[in-house]
């Protein structure tokens, strides 16, 4: 695949601003201030240390990166400053053996999805680990990609195109067995699937409480919640009053590996797939012979992470969007 990141066939929203994509990289390998002392010395800005296991460097430009070590209850504790911090110490080193590192990256344009390439070199210099590197590490990498319009018909667009890809993306992102089996990034079942394919013009109201009927949870590769509270934050808030859920008008896309570690390894490659449900979404004709396609497979009963639909979309691809 291509390791130049593909710009979109809508790079702009409804009002006309340029949509911007985050991206948050899970690793391990490295200590707070290891990881700390590392992006400092690559990244222009002000340094600001919330606690021993969070921090957030501000660029002039792009904004805030910020560091942290992906523990709720680590950061509460670490936070108290009255605490022995010999003991936040100890428990973020036994934490680090499965609990990741997490850097999120500023909104960037899509011209600059390139450059956070060397952030993730120096990372790599540095001792980062991935998801590769043990069975316990059920690391990733999410795409936060800006919605172009905060509408209906839009969002029904994407979640159709990403229902059609979501098995064919899971092969070619070569999901981590650790990942696939741990509860963070459950593919969307059959039902819902089935529910999508046959939408006319849904309210968001009805996309709703469809999502949290099947859906109650963030735990999804595709999570949409952060979109729906965007637009209805309690009516979320009604099926899931305690969830973690920022709101925001953006996809949030968790199905690619960490590959920190890997030297031959892009963000832009993972961010490419992504684009393939960008471009599935602004493809009109396309996207309803294959969702008509794909609803009349699931009627015949051949579902089942099939086998078959990855070849199918697979081909489809490669003759369509040139993807190999």
């Amino acid at each position: 695949m291509n390791t130049k990141a593909t710009f979109l066939p809508r790079r702009e929203t409804a009002q006309g601003q340029p949509r911007h994509v985050g991206f948050e990289l899970e690793f391990g390998g490295l200590t707070f201030r290891d990881c700390l002392t590392t992006l400092k010395d690559n990244i222009e800005g002000d340094c600001e240390e919330v606690s021993s296991v969070e921090a957030e460097i501000t660029h002039p430009v792009h904004g805030a990166f910020r560091l942290e070590l992906d523990w709720q209850f680590l950061k509460n504790f670490a936070r108290d400053r009255s605490l022995d911090p010999r003991a936040i110490d100890m428990m973020a080193e036994i934490a680090g053996t499965v609990v990741p590192m997490e850097l999120v990256l500023p909104p960037l344009a899509f011209e600059e999805i390139d450059s956070a390439d060397a952030i993730i070199k120096a990372l790599r210099s540095a001792g980062a680990h991935g998801t590769a590197h043990s069975p316990l590490y059920a690391f990733g990498v999410h795409i936060n990609t800006e919605i172009p319009a905060l509408d209906a018909a839009t969002l029904v667009r994407y979640l159709t195109a990403y229902c059609i890809l979501q098995d064919y993306l899971v092969v070619a992102h070569r999901v981590d067995a650790s990942r696939r089996l741990a509860p963070w990034i459950q593919p969307y079942g059959p039902d819902y699937i089935a529910n999508v394919l046959d939408y006319g013009e849904p309210s968001f109201e009805e996309l709703i409480d469809d999502y949290l009927a099947f859906n109650p949870t963030r735990n999804r590769a595709l999570d949409l919640l952060p979109i729906f509270a965007e637009v209805d934050e309690p009516r979320v808030r009604r099926t899931l009053p305690e969830e973690k859920i920022n709101p925001r008008p953006a996809f949030h896309y968790r199905l690619a590996n960490s590959e920190v570690d890997n030297p031959d390894w892009h963000i832009s490659t993972e961010w490419n797939r992504w684009c393939l449900v960008e471009r599935l979404a602004d493809s009109n004709a396309e996207l309803g012979a294959l969702a008509h396609e794909y609803r009349r497979r699931l009627r015949a009963d051949t579902f089942a992470t099939d086998a078959k639909w990855v070849d199918y979309m697979t081909s489809w691809l490669r003759q369509s969007f040139d993807e190999r």
